[in-house]
């Protein structure tokens, strides 16, 4: 198990963060996700037998957002 904290770009309402929360949940392994708008950030806890971190970060890529692991610049 293993439990990450995202920063996420580009999110400009709770339905943003809402959406993101969906699919997350939506993802093999993923066991729970929680998105938070004020702070740009998403914290996510999944079976990393399952699935990993680039798999949970492309999913909220694919919806249009930007997203880096916490204390990461983006685009490192």
């Amino acid at each position: 198990m293993t439990t990450a904290q995202l920063v996420v770009s580009g999110m400009h309402c709770e339905s943003c963060a809402a959406l993101i929360k969906e699919v997350l949940a939506e993802q093999p392994g993923m066991l729970a996700a929680r998105v938070d708008l004020a702070n740009e950030r998403a914290e996510v806890t999944f079976d990393d037998g399952v699935t990993d971190l680039g798999a949970v970060q492309s999913a909220i890529t694919e919806l249009g957002y930007g997203v880096s692991p916490a204390g990461v610049p983006p685009g490192l």
